[in-house]
């Protein structure tokens, strides 16, 4: 179920001959790090309904440890489609679904996801809601999830552990159990035999019935938090788990402690601060000021971003944007000074290329950084009607033909205008970000750029502040899997917008 398996239909079959699924390379293990505390659950555990009936379940991920961020992963949830509908899902925040849609109208319900922006979640936390219709009069079934997860810092895909199913009875069936379904009561293993609950015997001393078995009594470490939903915590106290609700106002749980919206942490500064020091700019991270890289020629620094001061002569005209590329994060330490192609075209056809414009960091927006380019159009004309291009330097080229641009423009004749000096206005193309994956250059994504991004996330290489490598494709100064979700997302484009 890797997500890499969609190149054997978009990718061609030579360029990956011996197979294109990504290296599951362990090279780096981290103290607490383990895949065996990964939880995936439906909630609720029991669901009952009527035909026609919708109903809300929710897709919870546990990894394990609050330190283990996950990045993204492939999830799936199972379900008998002759007695329950799928009706919609909504993918929660921070993370975002990479495939089109969840359902392919058969078999499971497939869940792409990855985290856009710098929020990473870990620990306990809700990952989807999906909602059912029932469509028989009488029946009984389950909702059952599977997946693996990428966590941050590692190489290497988490298939998860421990799986708990939610069952569902419809109509008539309401008042009894789903055919072999354990549950503990009373502190003894039941099962569903025959529509009913069969207590068991006890377990022997040393073991404690758990999810309907007897397991090692040892179910948590003194101390251990999680969250059981979005309102309710757990903390373990004396080898088990102690549940209670977050009761403040605006309360939520969030690895496993009840926090209020908006309370900014402890710390000198609030995260999003900016500001500049010694003409560098300085972000706030983590309630702590960090330095970042400093401004390049011709820019200074302005309100902690570096913005463009040299001055545009009255005489030429100049292309002025603001842009942002997939998966750069507001905390993307290695994509400073990156620069792109810019090309301009009118309604006859004739264009012009301008290379080396630096796209400069100026801030952030939706976890995102935010680029400002400016391009002074030497020996050109033409002021109306005009289409733009950009391409990065490990991008896919984007066309764009109008302001605050959202998708695809399908138009032959462009809506921007250019001007003199500084009387040329500033377009927002930041709605359609430059997309990655074009590593080697050459106007589409094929194998070759995969073996590329895929190579590189096998070594796990990490590399100082500020350093420019082609296939670290989000600027995180690492080689890492999310690299590698990042081209496969840019398979919307596949190749460069050029008409």
């Amino acid at each position: 179920m890797k997500i890499l398996k969609v190149f054997f239909w978009v990718l061609m079959v030579g360029a990956l001959a011996g197979g294109v699924y990504l290296v599951r390379m362990n090279q780096e293990t981290r103290k607490g790090a383990t895949a065996n505390q990964t939880v995936l659950s439906v909630l609720p555990d029991e669901i009952t309904l009527d035909k026609d009936e919708t109903v809300t379940a929710e897709l919870w991920v546990d990894t394990g440890n609050a330190t283990d961020k996950m990045v993204g992963g492939e999830f799936e949830v199972s379900f008998d489609r002759t007695k329950m509908e799928f009706v919609s899902a909504e993918v929660v925040m921070p993370y975002s679904l990479v495939n089109d849609s969840p359902d392919s109208g058969n078999g499971p319900l497939e869940f792409k996801v990855v985290s856009m922006t710098s929020t990473l979640n870990g620990g306990a936390f809700n990952l989807v809601k999906m909602k059912f219709k029932g469509l028989v009069d009488s029946g009984n079934g389950s909702l059952t999830p599977s997946g693996e997860l990428v966590v941050e810092g590692l190489s290497e895909y988490w298939t998860v552990a421990t799986i708990n199913s939610s069952s569902y009875i419809i109509g008539d069936e309401v008042e009894g159990c789903v055919e072999g379904n354990k549950k503990c009561i009373d502190g003894k293993p039941a099962e569903c035999v025959d529509g009913e609950w069969k207590v068991n015997s006890s377990c022997f001393p040393g073991l404690t019935c758990v999810n309907g078995v007897c397991e090692n009594a040892m179910v948590c470490n003194v101390g251990e938090k999680k969250c059981i939903s979005t309102t309710r915590k757990a903390v373990c106290t004396d080898n088990e788990w102690v549940e209670s609700n977050c009761t403040g106002a605006g309360e939520t749980c969030v690895n496993g402690s009840c926090i209020s919206v908006g309370v900014t942490p402890p710390g000198d500064c609030t995260l999003g601060d900016k500001k500049c020091v010694n003409g560098i700019p300085t972000w706030c991270f983590e309630g702590e000021w960090k330095a970042m890289s400093a401004c390049g020629s011709g820019k200074e620094c302005q309100e902690g971003v570096c913005v463009i001061v040299e001055d545009q002569d009255d005489e030429s005209l100049y292309l002025n944007f603001k842009t942002t590329m997939l998966g750069v994060r507001d905390d993307a330490k290695c994509a400073g000074g990156w620069k792109a192609k810019v090309a301009v075209k009118d309604s006859n056809g004739n264009a012009k290329e301008y290379s080396g414009v630096e796209l400069v960091k100026s801030g952030t927006e939706e976890g995102m950084t935010v680029f400002r380019g400016s391009v002074k159009l030497t020996d050109w004309q033409v002021k109306t009607g005009l289409l733009v291009f950009i391409k990065g330097q490990k991008h896919m080229q984007m066309k764009y033909g109008e302001d605050g641009q959202e998708d695809i423009f399908n138009s032959l004749t462009g809506k921007l205008v250019v001007a003199e000096g500084g009387d040329s206005p500033e377009y927002n193309f930041k709605k359609y970000p430059l997309m990655p994956g074009d590593v080697n250059q050459d106007g589409k994504i094929t194998g070759g750029d995969f073996s590329e991004v895929k190579t590189a996330a096998a070594t796990h290489e990490t590399f100082e502040e500020g350093t420019f490598k082609q296939n670290d494709l989000n600027g995180d100064c690492q080689y890492n899997s999310l690299d590698v979700l990042l081209l496969v997302k840019s398979l919307d484009v596949k190749q460069d917008e050029i008409y």
